[in-house]
């Protein structure tokens, strides 16, 4: 007599997790040797650029331990933010949005649910967590004394770091649980319009304010106007701060085009919950589909150019010496990058399956480390 095992919804959620992140490392394997490659060149040195950047992932969290309260909560904050923001960025491949259907069938409990999450939270976090725990050790190996006299205070702020890492993850988690599921018959009717007409000459224009930019203004698309304005708001901040301190101006760039991606490709999802419904429901009309998913693309844009006029100017008032050449890949991989990521995600967002979630999370990290390497060279040194 043959005998089943029966697996629990947790086993099976961990199982297609932990598939879907070794399909995401396996992915992510052949830039991660050209990285080490980059930073080290081979053999000891390659070891020892490693080692350096896991110590370098701990260090601003085990000097706060010797500074102030304040410094030490804000930092233990920003690394809990990091840690939460990762989850974000993992989010498609740890509960893709296609199980909500599945979890709203069966009789899951809200408790099973939640302790998923957090195996699933615990699975995506690991490398990030791998690489913590081995920078500690190597600065437990180097005992520099001015270590020694606080390590029991930084060994508690980076195991709290960890556990509000762990539990911003969850939250984020759930609160992609709580948010609707657009309808197949909405995509579908979306879909079947492509082949309309397209309007030219000044209706287009008309029906592109009408149905993209007054929803935001007075229409159901408040939630996405707010977030606009929040994501206008910090990024001139961030300028204004280039502005202000020149001399951490890589750090303020890398913070700009990390901020304006992520503000970016949020910012898309909010257009695309909030807009397809309204654009679905005028199929009849003589529109594109295409074009108006396009236009939601530009309006989901529209911060990250503002923020790049911004920073143009911020750099031409302060007294850094740049260099044109890399300044302007900076801003078209800033541009051409967002552009294409959010492109893909609305190309791609009918079918969510685990390779297409894969290849945009690996896709994103591939733009945000272009990014962040020509902020760090669009100064003279």
């Amino acid at each position: 007599m043959s005998t089943f095992q029966v697996l629990s919804y947790g086993q099976i959620r961990r199982a297609w997790c932990r598939a879907a992140l070794l399909s995401l490392l396996r992915r992510w394997g052949i830039y991660l040797t050209v990285s080490v490659l980059v930073l080290g060149g081979a053999g000891s040195s390659a070891l020892a650029a490693m080692s350096a950047l896991a110590a370098a992932s701990v260090l601003p969290l085990l000097q706060a331990a010797q500074q102030g309260p304040l410094t030490a909560l804000s930092i233990t904050l920003a690394y809990a933010l990091a840690g939460g923001g990762l989850v974000w960025g993992l989010a498609p491949l740890l509960w893709p949005r296609a199980w909500a259907e599945v979890e709203r069938a069966l009789p899951i409990a809200p408790g099973d649910q939640r302790l998923s999450d957090l195996a699933a939270v615990l699975l995506g976090l690991t490398p990030l967590f791998a690489a913590y725990l081995a920078g500690a050790a190597i600065w437990w190996a180097k005992s520099p004394p001015w270590l020694l006299a606080v390590w029991a205070c930084a060994l508690e702020l980076l195991i709290s770091a960890m556990a509000l890492s762990v539990a911003l993850g969850v939250a984020i988690l759930w609160r992609r649980r709580s948010l609707p599921v657009s309808a197949t018959s909405q995509r579908s009717a979306s879909e079947s319009a492509r082949g309309s007409a397209l309007t030219t000459g000044p209706g287009l224009w008309v029906a592109t304010l009408a149905l993209v930019w007054l929803p935001l203004w007075r229409g159901r698309a408040h939630r996405s106007a707010r977030f606009l304005v929040l994501n206008l708001l910090t990024l001139w901040a961030c300028t204004s701060c280039l502005a202000r301190w020149p001399l951490h101006a890589p750090w303020w760039l890398a913070a700009v085009a990390l901020l304006a991606q992520a503000f970016s490709t949020r910012l898309n999802s909010l257009l695309k919950r909030e807009l397809e419904p309204l654009h679905a429901a005028c199929a009849a009309l003589p529109l594109s589909a295409l074009w108006l998913s396009r236009s939601r693309q530009i309006v989901a844009l529209a911060p990250l150019l503002s923020g790049l006029l911004a920073l143009w100017l911020a750099l031409a008032w302060s007294s850094l010496v740049v260099q044109p050449k890399v300044l302007w890949a900076y801003a078209g991989v800033m541009l051409g990058g967002n552009l294409a990521l959010n492109a893909t995600a609305a190309r791609n967002s009918a079918s969510p399956l685990k390779e297409d979630a894969a290849a945009r999370v690996s896709w994103w990290l591939v733009v945000a480390a272009m990014q962040i390497a020509l902020a760090s060279e669009v100064v003279a040194r």
